[in-house]
């Protein structure tokens, strides 16, 4: 019970905070918008059905985004990983750590403007 009511002070809290940046007329309603008011908008875009629209053209878009990166990304990486010759060639366009196969994410975590985080990391 009394996390339920931290959780529910903190919430309010930050709406009790929204509403007071609002109200101040610092930023236009166009940027930060009144709790209210979104309260309403989202109120209104599902009683009339635009929101469960909007949201299955947001899933299909992000569904598409996502197929085409899976169809593009996974024969190349696949082709990198199992290819000598693209690996090498490949592997001049990517800044940062050189392929180690002792610890396989530490070229995702280092990059040409950082410094290695791990041994197995090095310079080009």
């Amino acid at each position: 019970m009394k996390r339920a009511a931290v959780i529910v002070v903190f919430f309010g809290s930050l709406i009790l905070i929204w509403q007071l940046a609002a109200m101040s007329g610092r930023w236009s309603p166009v940027l930060l918008p009144p709790p209210a008011a979104i309260a309403d908008y989202l109120w209104g875009a599902m009683s009339d059905g635009s929101l469960l629209e909007a949201t299955a053209v947001t899933l299909y878009r992000l569904l598409i985004g996502y197929a085409i990166g899976l169809l593009l990304g996974l024969p190349l990486g696949l082709l990198t990983s199992t290819s000598e010759y693209f690996e090498d060639t490949s592997a001049r366009s990517r800044s940062g750590c050189r392929r180690c196969r002792a610890c396989a994410g530490c070229r995702w975590r280092c990059s040409g403007l950082a410094r290695p985080m791990a041994q197995c990391c090095s310079w080009w």
